[in-house]
């Protein structure tokens, strides 16, 4: 995957499994670059990055690097045999992109979340969160998804990474 520096830091050109390009990552933190997923927030599916399956929900997470090219084959197999789940998965993906959103939007205009979005976050932290565990390194804790094997797994990364910008960690 070709790599390219830019003045919003590295941009990526990902064409693999969905056939798309997806746009440079400008987030600086994975939550804010998968919020930046879609174009409008009251956009239609020609304006998401995501539609129509999950196959292209796995092209993104692989362009952000959030999962490895090996996994984003087994997980697209593993969809492939459960095509019900994964459109089950990138539907809540597309749902907690909106709800980070909301929260966020909150949290920086200084007013109460939605409380739809501020559920839907949290349910969605605490699933990611009973999926790992910290494990020691070298010389420091680090963290560690236990249960890789699962077509949600790609939302882990994202709900932690909002949990952790939200809460100021």
């Amino acid at each position: 995957m070709p790599t390219n520096n830019t003045l919003y830091g590295r941009s990526h050109q990902h064409t693999a499994a969905s056939g798309r390009e997806f746009r440079p990552l400008r987030g600086g933190i994975a939550c804010l670059d998968f919020v930046n997923t879609v174009n409008r927030h009251d956009a239609t599916p020609e304006h998401d990055a995501f539609a129509p399956g999950y196959a292209n929900l796995l092209a993104w997470f692989t362009h952000a690097e959030l999962v490895t090219e090996d996994a984003a084959k087994l997980l697209l197999r593993l969809a492939q045999k459960q095509p019900r789940d994964a459109a089950v998965v990138r539907k809540r993906a597309q749902a907690l992109r909106s709800a980070i959103r909301g929260v966020t939007v909150a949290s920086i205009g200084g007013f109460a979340p939605p409380v739809d979005d501020l559920t839907l976050f949290n349910d969605e932290v605490h699933r990611a969160l009973a999926c790992g565990s910290f494990v020691a390194g070298d010389h420091r804790l680090r963290w560690e998804w236990t249960r890789t094997r699962q077509l949600d797994s790609l939302l882990w990364p994202i709900a932690r990474s909002a949990a952790g910008l939200l809460s100021g960690d």
